[in-house]
């Protein structure tokens, strides 16, 4: 295949993984127990900070004695702080919302990805629902203190000028592979292996990478899309792995 056919199979993957969750009931119920996990998460979050934040900036405010002889700039003063404020709560709470639906959602994306490699290989062997979930839970545990050194590296990386690019494909490219995490997982991949497949499959892997990237035009329709790679991302797998069109 040509690098256009490359990419475009690694782009339009996830239309492969959104037609293989909505014609499984199953499938739907192991996206959507992740996702409305986290989203409570991230809701308890907000409750939280607007029951304790607010009183504690407001008086925070007024310990300064100076502001009070402003009382014109003391409102905006007020507005900026609150807002600053919120948008750093804003940022704590998605993070830890996404770490949730990461502990919380692999096992149950990995019974998804166990699925769809029984259906498409006859001759998959299962190493066990329990065992499966365990793993892919202690993965997820461990996915988290990986990508939080190399997302501490590229945000470092992307003051440097030249490098912006190239920062924001290795991140993109690094969520692609994560998302055939699963897949290798259930495939018995070691990790010499696995990056071994990323290198032979950069192409496509970039195609999903991009179709990743698109997502962010839409702040949060990432964690709603995820099992949608993640399920596009296994198909794919098992079309480049087994030599199939």
């Amino acid at each position: 295949m040509n690098l256009v056919t490359r990419l475009s199979r690694g782009f339009f993957s996830p239309l492969e993984g959104a037609r293989i969750i909505f014609s499984s009931p199953k499938n739907m119920t192991f996206a959507a127990i992740p996702f409305f996990i986290g989203l409570i998460f991230i809701v308890l979050g907000f409750a939280a900070a607007s029951q304790y934040l607010d009183p504690w900036i407001q008086g925070w405010l007024d310990s300064f004695e100076t502001l009070q002889d402003w009382p014109t700039i003391k409102p905006i003063i007020n507005f900026l702080a609150l807002l600053l404020t919120w948008l750093l709560v804003s940022i704590v709470n998605f993070i830890a919302g996404y770490i949730c639906i990461i502990v919380v959602g692999g096992p149950f994306y990995a019974l998804m990805v166990e699925g769809i490699f029984k259906r498409e290989l006859n001759d998959q062997k299962s190493r066990g629902t329990w065992k499966l979930m365990l793993s892919m839970l202690l993965i997820s545990l461990l996915k988290i203190v990986v990508f939080a050194f190399i997302g501490l590296i590229c945000f470092l990386l992307a003051f440097i000028p030249g490098l912006n690019i190239f920062t924001s494909f290795a991140l993109v490219l690094l969520v692609a592979f994560d998302c055939t995490d699963y897949a290798f997982e259930v495939d018995y991949l070691n990790l010499r292996q696995r990056f071994r497949f990323l290198l032979s499959h950069i192409v496509e892997f970039s195609g999903l990478g991009l179709a990743i990237l698109a997502t962010g035009v839409l702040p949060g329709s990432f964690f709603v899309l995820l099992p949608i790679f993640i399920c596009g991302a296994t198909k794919m797998y098992i079309q480049l792995s087994r030599n199939t069109v």
